[in-house]
């Protein structure tokens, strides 16, 4: 391995620095390697396409995705989607049924990238304003703590979804904190066994649930997967949601799953698994022990039940 060292640099680099740069290129050769054979080559005139499209959103490409010497593998770009056009973003905003001057709503779109799930869920709960249901003028006066321009850009999306979440009574926001605790997205008859039932659970009957759920969609606070009857929510929702919860309430989502896993039937012989459906179960409990802070437990349940002892030693 040869390394050039710059004219100008008065001493030779350290052993350390040259044993770095040997990882750094053994780990860039590694990755291309392990990668090449499954691999999916863009035809170069897409790429070329998607770069005069969008000359600012091109960014550096991963170890992966590079030569040993740190060049681009050819037919190979990372593009980032931006958010929506500034005229689809009012478009958007209006058709939830909330007003406002357009040269006052682009700056705080703006502020937020234009991200369409922000728009919506804000949008959702200006509309729903008691005081003045759409008025965002006036719902912003009722809400002087409402201040995206003053905070750090990390700190934007989350600001904005926290003003978008305070209009949703008790009962939607437990359906959001139970959904927000699962490792992978929720069935509804899950969520119909566990938030259905006595005065302790959250909704009478599946009435009260689907109304629940529908606001929660039409918010755009949820995702529903309608072919496989399965709910989930965005990263971005899942972590506000998640982060306003203290530790006891934590423990009590956790608490309520496991109790509801343990006692679903599970597949004990990992041969005997054909999808990933087959591990759901397994895979809820497992997190929900992780969640309780019983990580004995956990290794003890992933090593029976998912084969963890065969996975590690194959």
């Amino acid at each position: 391995m040869t390394i050039t060292i710059s004219k100008r640099r008065t001493s030779s680099p350290t052993p350390s620095l040259t044993r770095k740069r040997g990882a750094i290129l053994h780990r860039r050769a590694s990755l291309a390697q392990d990668r090449r054979s499954a691999r999916r080559r863009i035809p170069a005139q897409t790429i070329e396409r998607a770069r005069l499209a969008h000359p600012r959103q091109h960014a550096p490409l991963s170890a992966d995705l590079q030569t040993v010497t740190g060049e681009p593998l050819r037919s190979c770009a990372a593009i980032f989607l931006k958010g929506l056009a500034d005229d689809d973003a009012l478009e958007l905003w209006r058709a939830f049924g909330a007003s406002g001057a357009r040269d006052s709503l682009l700056p705080l779109f703006q502020r937020a990238d234009n991200h369409p799930l922000l728009i919506q869920a804000l949008a959702s709960e200006v509309a729903r304003d008691r005081r003045a249901p759409g008025d965002f003028d006036a719902w912003r006066r009722a809400h002087p703590d409402f201040d995206p321009f003053s905070l750090p850009l990390v700190q934007v999306k989350s600001h904005v979804l926290e003003f978008a979440l305070h209009g949703l009574d008790d009962k939607a926001q437990q359906v959001l904190r139970t959904i927000a605790a699962f490792r992978m997205p929720a069935s509804y008859d899950t969520l119909a066994a566990l938030l259905i039932g006595n005065k302790k659970k959250q909704c009478r009957n599946e009435h009260e649930l689907d109304e629940v759920l529908t606001e929660l969609e039409d918010r755009g606070l949820v995702g529903w997967d309608k072919r496989a009857n399965r709910y989930d929510l965005h990263p971005l929702v899942r972590g506000v949601v998640w982060s306003g919860l203290g530790h006891d309430a934590r423990r009590g989502v956790y608490t309520s799953l496991h109790a509801h896993f343990e006692a679903v039937p599970m597949i004990d012989d990992y041969l005997k698994v054909n999808s990933l459906e087959d591990l759901t179960p397994a895979i809820e409990l497992y997190n929900t022990l992780i969640g309780l802070g019983r990580y004995d437990d956990a290794v003890r349940f992933f090593s029976r039940a998912i084969g963890g002892r065969h996975a590690l030693s194959s």
